[in-house]
């Protein structure tokens, strides 16, 4: 236990040393890029055609402003497009500081995450737990409290929207979803499903997720591991040695001991929070009911498996609220739908501190969230992220869905399943990694966040992933470290077998479509970025795309339309600053004519770079249009920008 702790407190101070390091060096980068853009326009007098294009998109914004479930940082990343990725360069990485090694701050990051939520940050709870009985006591106040705010958050809505949110939202916005994903069914009850959800008290429905957050905390282990067995208890549904069963007003506390349990946990209807203290142990199901809104799991320590097939398990939540902590060990988690830190209208929340875990669901996972917040935290550890559709940080309809992996050699893959949207290239439909959305002609999308704190990381992914957003939405990745692959589409089959269809990526890595904003941020490393067609860093009818990349000598590859490449008016930015970087293919840059205008741009600074295997450096070339700009530079400018073919 204590070697776990040390190890966990160093990755802490290492996330926050690399954070505070990259913070001095990202942000003059991300103003000289900012001046660049702006002196490049006036140069090519073409400033006033781009001012056009916002006060365009302006309108567009103005005449959808009564659409259902508008988020108003969304709405001022899409007014503010050249200011919208130095902010949410801050934005990611003080979310991840929060989030980071032992120093977790959970209260701190929901009061980032409700910002962006359209509303005030929670109170934080501020729990002591200093012995075993104290720790206890903690966990029974955390419930009681978060289960008034969850009242809270839904006594705005009727006993009549509340069993049709229970009956209808999943079966539309998941279990209804077979091909392209751009959309749910029954347009009707699912603008209803929104409506409701856009009803909810957001400000209770955060306070929900708060109160809890001291369990999240890695210093209430200890105390809790010096629970002592009281009486034999035997429940129905739970075998194994258990050492207390403890009533209180909001459900009853179970708790297990050192050896190998089996927690039925959809039998132990009246089980509220079940505390393990070690172990390999098995969790089966786990969902939140009308009777029972709120599940706690927490496991101390063990190689334990989390398993079932009902959606809305292992830290999710539907019309509820749910979390699982487990603080060690090397764990695995399978499920279906609706699960590992996801939600449906509510609070789903899933912290792992340690160990090599394996994480395997298929539509909506891994910090997925409509109607609420849902989140994946994995502090340490070589882990693998396998999921089908909509996860990995995927935000839909007022939801904030985020993934979070402090440290470790990461695997995500995301698709492999649903066939996409386009019957002229082949391919898989991914809608997940740091991917915000909206149910087109529906509603508005949400926010989706995907952060990786260093290793060497591993990305597949398929039509529509990775830094990304589509109608009325915004999608955020980061990696902070480490020589990382985007491989473009998944490469073998969900199961692992041969694909059905040919590997082809389509709205990937770094982009925005149909009013999106899509950015992807990497601090350092020797990085790969792919996507076949419209990508990486691209945009596409009123949508703002971008790639931001600050060290290492990286590869930028697509076949197609992409690299900093616009159409059907949009913006899009390629930025690269340090090393020698390769662009493969052609078209970069690529913005055609257009009215209001499409505006491209590469900007890479420093290093020897090769742009479709020819050597360019300190060049300032027109792509395609006097708006498509392909600007390299030996140094990175620190005064005043020369501007202008002369450089």
């Amino acid at each position: 236990m204590h070697n776990v702790h040390a190890t966990a407190t160093f990755a802490a101070a290492l996330s926050l040393t690399i954070n505070v390091t990259f913070a001095a060096s990202v942000e003059p980068a991300l103003a000289a890029m900012k001046a660049e853009i702006i002196q490049s326009l006036k140069s090519r007098d073409v400033l006033e055609k781009f001012n056009d294009y916002q006060a365009h998109t302006a309108t567009g914004l103005d005449n959808t402003a009564n659409h259902p479930c508008r988020l108003a940082y969304f709405d001022w990343a899409m007014r503010h497009q050249l200011d919208a990725p130095a902010e949410a360069e801050t934005f990611t990485r003080q979310l991840h500081q929060s989030l980071s090694g032992d120093g977790l701050n959970l209260s701190e990051a929901l009061a980032h995450i409700a910002k962006k939520l359209n509303t005030e940050p929670p109170v934080p709870r501020v729990c002591k737990a200093l012995s075993a009985e104290a720790a206890i006591a903690c966990v029974e106040s955390c419930l009681a409290a978060s289960r008034k705010e969850w009242q809270a958050a839904i006594a705005p809505l009727s006993a009549e929207q509340v069993a049709q949110l229970r009956t209808s939202l999943y079966a539309l916005s998941t279990a209804g979803i077979t091909g392209g994903a751009s959309s749910w069914p029954d347009h009707a009850v699912s603008r209803q499903m929104c409506d409701t959800m856009s009803a909810m008290n957001r400000r209770a429905l955060l306070a929900a997720a708060a109160e809890l957050a001291p369990l999240a905390d890695p210093r209430i282990r200890l105390p809790l591991s010096e629970i002592e067995k009281t009486t034999a208890t035997a429940v129905d549904g739970a075998s194994g040695d258990l050492f207390r069963l403890v009533e209180t007003a909001s459900g009853k506390i179970l708790i297990g001991g050192a050896g190998d349990n089996i927690y039925e946990l959809d039998t132990l209807t009246d089980i509220a929070v079940v505390i393990d203290i070690g172990g390999n142990d098995t969790y089966i199901e786990g969902v939140v009911t009308e009777t029972r809104p709120l599940l706690v799991v927490m496991d101390l320590d063990g190689d334990d498996l989390y398993k079932g097939a009902q959606p809305g398990i292992q830290g999710s939540a539907i019309i509820g609220v749910s979390m699982l902590v487990d603080f060690a060990g090397n764990d695995k988690y399978a499920a279906e739908d609706v699960a590992q830190g996801t939600c449906l209208a509510g609070i789903g929340i899933l912290v792992d501190f340690a160990g090599t875990d394996s994480y395997r669901a298929k539509r909506r996972a891994h910090g997925s969230a409509t109607g609420g917040v849902g989140i994946l935290i994995d502090s340490a550890g070589d882990d693998s992220y396998h999921a089908s559709l909509y996860a990995q940080g995927f935000g839909g309809p007022l939801g904030f869905g985020l993934i979070d992996d402090a440290a470790g050699n990461d695997h995500y893959y995301a698709g492999g399943i649903n066939p996409d949207s386009y019957g002229d290239s082949p391919g898989y439909a991914g809608w997940s990694q740091g991917m915000g959305a909206g149910p087109r002609g529906i509603a508005n999308g949400g926010i989706g966040v995907m952060l990786d704190g260093g290793g060497d990381d591993v990305y597949e992914c398929d039509y529509f992933s990775h830094g990304a957003a589509y109608w009325f939405a915004v999608g955020l990745a980061r990696d902070f470290d480490g020589n990382d692959q985007r491989l473009g589409s998944t490469v073998a089959g969900f199961d692992g077998g041969a694909r059905s269809e040919a590997r082809f990526l389509r709205y990937g890595v770094g982009f925005g479509v149909h009013y999106g904003v899509g950015l992807l941020f990497d601090d350092n490393g020797n990085d790969t970025y792919v996507s076949d067609h419209a990508g990486p860093g691209f945009a596409y009818d009123i949508s703002l795309g971008g790639i931001f990349d600050f060290g290492g000598d990286d590869t930028y590859s697509s076949t197609g339309i992409g690299q900093g490449a616009v159409a059907e008016n949009g913006f899009a930015i390629l930025f690269s600053v340090g090393g020698n970087d390769h662009y493969e293919g052609g078209g970069q840059a690529g913005a055609g004519p257009g009215s209001p205008g499409n505006f491209g741009f590469i900007i890479d600074y420093e290093g020897t770079d090769t742009y479709g295997n020819d050597e360019i450096n300190d060049v300032f070339l027109e792509c395609t249009s006097p708006t498509g700009f392909l600007i390299d530079r030996s140094k990175m400018p620190t005064d005043e920008l020369p501007g202008g073919p002369d450089i």
